[in-house]
């Protein structure tokens, strides 16, 4: 192997071990490695910004920008009206939803279309008395699966069209994804309506109370004067109460000893792991409070979600919530470590925040840090003056990108036009509250999955795969892209994935005469087939921080899902592409 050869692919593993354990940020990751890139030669002055005007990025762009405007118009009340009025019949309600999601989702990108869904979700679930968890991992696979369907449902899609682009000089049409994506999608949803949905009833039933998930939260308490708890060991707390201790501050300073030696007293602070049913029963007996809480003010719960600015934040030092005067009570997180004060947690991807407040701080500190509000109540990302105008402009755009009269980048570019000279539309705003994380480590991975292709880095890699199949028949080919797609997706996330393989799938294309067009599509399909696990893609992330799943959860309901999209895209691979 050349020098170059190594370096790209040292940075790539590299990238790939940071983007798995989410540290650092995954734009942060994305750029060191680009800048990395550059100072060794690998990729040069004139193209480390050439991923800025990349068609990829900028129908992303133009997609966010409109699923904003979308989400304000009336047609998701509209049809959470509608699923309301179908009763009360679980597979009945979890197959409109999913059914609901995976349309959205062929239009928008994957994230967007779990957003708009969720609210409805959880509406549905109170007035039903059902568990939320059964809709929350459903919609979550549902979104996964209906991006499949077209060319701007899921970012992976878009890439490895602008690869064959580059490539051949003509991309994937708008809805070629469809002949494979729609079987595995159409398998994919029944499987998660007859199997996956019925199994998340039985996880941690015992937790669940009338559609409310009993989270384990991160918390700092004080000890109240009267509290029964005073004089009790921290081993006496943790027996009868079920707590995890993670430190007792006393008058400022940390009270250091064995758990059967450190006794309770009247104002010490205590930062501790408890069920939010249990914390909340001991606040109302007394046996502990929160530090300067005024009752007046409310609690809610806000999820961090992929493009907020809290994402790497700690509490203390996000001006957000000084600004707004909204303290953080309780943190339900992924994490294990707990190191120093609640204040002292970083804050990743899914972390659910319960935070109090003035009811109308609260909300303006969630729009401010572009995070979700799932309780009380959310509030939309706008003001709707009712029309669906917005509607009919975006099916224009989709109607001139499925026809082939224009690309995908200027028919959404004209979209968002009209919406501007049309009045639904603050360009400002829309901006502001674009996904920029994940926008910039797009742009950042684009020249570095050239970089594969230029320094011959895909012929090697290619040569391996073609050593170890048994023929080089395009669908052996295919089902490789596939499988090793499959097998990445899960510590990276999909676009990333799509990037790196692309220029493979491309060599293996040219070394062996196949067609790219199966191998390509592979690589976008395996790129988005990660059900089994919840960090793998930002949906399945949030689904387990609001579902309260465990990781084993994802495995016994989303493992199925895999193999039956797996069985099924190899199926419609050889069905339509070769």
């Amino acid at each position: 192997m050349s020098s170059e050869q190594v370096g790209i692919i040292a940075i790539l593993l590299g990238m790939l071990g940071c983007f798995a354990l989410e540290r650092p940020r995954i734009e942060v990751t994305a750029l060191c490695g680009l800048g990395l890139a550059f100072l060794i030669g690998i990729v040069p002055a004139e193209t480390i910004f050439s991923g800025l005007s990349n068609p990829a990025v900028l129908t992303v762009i133009e997609i966010l920008i409109i699923v904003q405007v979308i989400g304000r118009t009336p047609l998701i009340e509209v049809l959470a009206a509608r699923i309301q009025r179908l009763g009360v019949g679980k597979l009945r309600i979890t197959m409109a939803l999913c059914a609901l999601t995976a349309a959205i989702s062929v239009f928008v990108n994957n994230i967007g279309a779990f957003v708009m869904v969720l609210p409805i979700a959880l509406s549905v679930a109170r007035s039903t008395g059902m568990d939320p968890r059964q809709l929350i991992m459903p919609i979550s696979f549902a979104a996964l699966l209906g991006g499949l369907g077209s060319v701007i449902g899921t970012p992976a899609n878009l890439l490895v069209s602008n690869a064959l682009f580059e490539h051949t000089g003509a991309g994937f049409a708008f809805f070629d994804f469809a002949w494979v994506g729609v079987p595995v999608a159409l398998a994919g949803l029944v499987v998660v309506a007859l199997w996956s949905a019925p199994r998340i009833a039985r996880f941690r039933i015992d937790q669940a109370a009338l559609g409310s998930v009993d989270r384990a939260l991160t918390t700092e308490v004080s000890i109240p004067s009267g509290s029964t708890l005073i004089g009790a060991t921290l081993r006496d707390l943790q027996a009868s109460h079920e707590v995890q201790i993670f430190a007792v501050i006393r008058d400022s300073q940390h009270v250091f000893g064995r758990p059967d030696t450190i006794r309770l007293a009247a104002g010490d602070l205590c930062v501790l792991r408890i069920a939010h049913s249990r914390l909340e029963r001991m606040i109302d007996a007394g046996q502990v409070g929160w530090t300067g809480s005024i009752r007046a003010q409310e609690m809610a719960e806000m999820v961090v979600t992929p493009g907020s600015l809290l994402v790497g934040s700690l509490p203390r030092t996000a001006a957000v919530f000084e600004e707004f005067s909204v303290t953080v009570r309780a943190i339900a997180t992924r994490s294990t470590r707990v190191e120093g004060r609640l204040s002292d947690m970083r804050l990743s991807v899914g972390d659910i925040l319960y935070v109090e407040g003035d009811r109308a701080a609260i909300l303006s500190a969630v729009d401010e840090a572009e995070a979700l509000l799932i309780a009380p109540a959310r509030r939309s990302a706008g003001p709707s003056d009712g029309s669906m105008m917005p509607l009919v402009l975006f099916a224009a755009g989709i109607a001139c990108a499925v026809s082939g009269l224009v690309p995908p980048e200027i028919a959404f570019g004209g979209t968002i036009l009209a919406m501007l000279i049309g009045g639904h539309l603050n360009l400002r705003t829309a901006l502001a509250e674009l996904d920029w994380p994940i926008l910039i480590m797009l742009a950042a991975m684009i020249p570095l999955g050239n970089a594969v292709y230029e320094t011959g880095t895909a012929d090697l890699i290619a040569t391996g795969i073609i050593d170890l199949l048994p023929g080089t028949h395009d669908l052996y080919l295919s089902v490789a892209m596939l499988v090793v797609a499959v097998i990445i997706t899960p510590f990276v996330n999909n676009a990333s994935t799509a990037i790196i393989l692309a220029p493979i799938a491309l060599e293996l294309s040219a070394r062996t005469g196949a067609a790219p067009e199966p191998l390509l599509m592979a690589v976008a399909i395996g790129a988005s087939i990660d059900f089994m696990t919840p960090f793998g893609h930002h949906n399945n992330t949030l689904a387990m921080s609001l579902g309260g799943y465990r990781f084993r959860d994802f495995v016994i309901a989303g493992g199925p899902v895999t193999a039956t999209a797996l069985v099924l895209a190899i199926f419609a691979l050889g069905v339509f592409w070769l």
